[in-house]
């Protein structure tokens, strides 16, 4: 059985430690280092001191292992600061949180990094305004930044839309923080379209699912009105779509203040509001192209051609 073992980061006077096993995590716990993010402790202030530490390591049997690279945390960091508009950053040890491995949305080097088990730490940068997710990893080997999506949460099966409508993204691979930041700028509103995509369909599937004249669930009220449809709003008011009918502004408001309807109970205001947001979505470009529609038929200013009845009838006469 492999020795229990902590991982220890040092950037200037802050030390981030990553335990490996419980019983590594038992050492962080009993030293009062400081618990900052999921099974990610730091060291700072002097407590504990690393000697405090590593004799409390060893009288436990536990080995201490100093990385010479900065903790992926701190280039997530750098990383978010770099790329424009507010991206917040989140880590997690693999260790701890092996949950993350399911929820990376990529077939490329992240993926197939994460898949052979040679990354022991993973951060994810967070865009609020869009929701969109980017997992960060370094490879352990040639030290390059490997970026890929994160699955969005679209409160209905992710996988069955990503699978129906979007294929899955390649992520990147960097030498730089700097050059993680160029491959990704263009990246980003393809990923945002498939976002917006996904709440639309999602708005749509509940009113497919919704016959004319039926009650909405409370669920199904809950996506338009304080999920998916406040978020869509937020996108058509920033896109600065044209509104032609006072109803469409008053509904925009509403939405994103999350307001519900003045009589939540009835579903025809539901179905009424749902219908329009999604209109001014793809009005406002968010989403995915649509194929569009077919043109009607062209209708001859000329007679028809006479038929073998009419040639019939004439010789009658």
């Amino acid at each position: 059985m492999p020795q229990p073992t902590i991982i220890l980061h040092t950037e200037g006077i802050r030390v981030t430690a990553l335990p490996q096993s419980t019983a590594a995590d038992q050492v962080l716990r009993s030293s009062r280092a400081r618990h900052e993010d999921d099974g990610i402790y730091v060291l700072d202030d002097d407590t504990p001191s690393l000697d405090q530490l590593a004799d409390l390591a060893r009288r436990r049997s536990v080995h201490l292992v100093r990385s010479d690279r900065p903790f992926i945390g701190s280039t997530a960091r750098s990383l978010a600061d770099a790329l424009p508009g507010t991206w917040l950053p989140e880590s997690y040890n693999l260790n701890r949180s092996d949950w993350v491995l399911a929820e990376v949305w990529d077939r490329g080097p992240l993926a197939a990094a994460l898949a052979d088990s040679l990354v022991t730490s993973v951060a994810v940068i967070h865009n609020p305004a869009s929701e969109m997710e980017f997992m960060v990893a370094e490879h352990p080997a040639t030290h390059d930044l490997l970026v890929g999506p994160k699955t969005p949460v679209l409160d209905f099966p992710s996988t069955t839309f990503l699978a129906t409508h979007v294929p899955t993204p390649n992520g990147i691979r960097a030498s730089s923080v700097a050059d993680a930041t160029q491959q990704l700028i263009p990246l980003v509103p393809a990923l945002d379209r498939d976002l917006c995509e996904g709440r639309i369909q999602r708005i749509a599937a509940d009113l497919g699912e919704t016959p004319t004249g039926s009650t909405a669930t409370d669920e199904t009220l809950g996506n338009l009105y304080l999920d998916h449809g406040p978020r869509l709003a937020r996108r058509v008011l920033d896109a600065g779509t044209l509104l032609t009918e006072p109803e469409e502004d008053d509904l925009l408001n509403r939405l994103r203040r999350e307001r519900w309807p003045i009589d939540r109970d009835e579903t025809q205001a539901w179905r009424v509001d749902a219908h329009r947001i999604i209109s001014l979505a793809r009005a406002a470009g968010l989403g995915l192209p649509q194929p569009p529609e077919p043109a009607p038929p062209i209708r001859s200013l000329l007679p028809a051609p006479p038929t073998a009845t009419n040639r019939t009838t004439g010789r009658q006469r």
